[in-house]
């Protein structure tokens, strides 16, 4: 693997409190099995940095914004948007293959997803609406979840022994989608983690 926080899209105006629209497992997930199960292969490189259980999640869409950018009005709106649209998409489950050591992350990735398509567009819709749409980034290339990310390089015989390791793992990867929320992110390069603090959550296909 190669260091992840070379990537561009890593570059954020400021480390902290980035806006992004995340999916994060249920308590009663069966993915927390596969999250702690993953946990000893997962340690035995110490050039990766481990994402603790509360930073796991599934982006839906990143944003290049921050919450004091954002008027009263345009909150107000997105929030809106967003309560007509949610209420719109129904509860869907993702599910995932095997972790995979990838080119500078271990990810869980799941196959293409009408649900999960939607689920973006309809983001992407209320935040366009919303008067927002120069902050929208580039959607994820698919439903996928990281449970670490190189923050060193590793030798390929270190990938093929965790890629062996993880594809053994016996877990339930299925994760149900009921609820999105909007999130502020704070980015440790040296750590190699990404953590989150929820500022509003919305459960889909119930209307507000």
């Amino acid at each position: 693997m190669r260091r992840f926080f070379d990537r561009e899209d890593t570059r954020w105006r400021r480390g902290n409190g980035a806006l992004h629209f995340y999916l994060a497992p249920p308590e009663d997930s069966p993915l927390w099995d596969l999250v702690r199960e993953a946990e000893k292969p997962l340690s035995a490189l110490p050039q990766i940095g481990i994402q603790p259980p509360e930073c796991i999640h599934v982006t839906v869409q990143r944003l290049d914004l921050y919450r004091d950018e954002i008027s009263d009005a345009q909150w107000e709106k997105l929030r809106s948007q967003m309560d007509r649209r949610m209420a719109q998409i129904d509860p869907f489950t993702l599910t995932f293959a095997p972790p995979a050591v990838q080119e500078r992350a271990v990810e869980v990735i799941s196959p293409e997803n009408p649900s999960f398509t939607r689920l973006i567009d309809a983001v992407r819709d209320s935040i366009v609406d919303a008067g927002l749409g120069q902050a929208l980034t580039d959607p994820p290339f698919g439903p996928h979840f990281s449970l670490a990310y190189a923050v060193a390089g590793t030798s390929s015989e270190e990938d093929r022994a965790l890629a062996d390791a993880l594809h053994a793992l016996k877990t339930d990867n299925s994760m149900e989608c009921s609820q999105i929320a909007l999130v502020e992110v704070d980015q440790d390069q040296e750590a190699g983690i990404f953590s989150f603090r929820p500022l509003y959550t919305w459960t889909v296909g119930t209307p507000r």
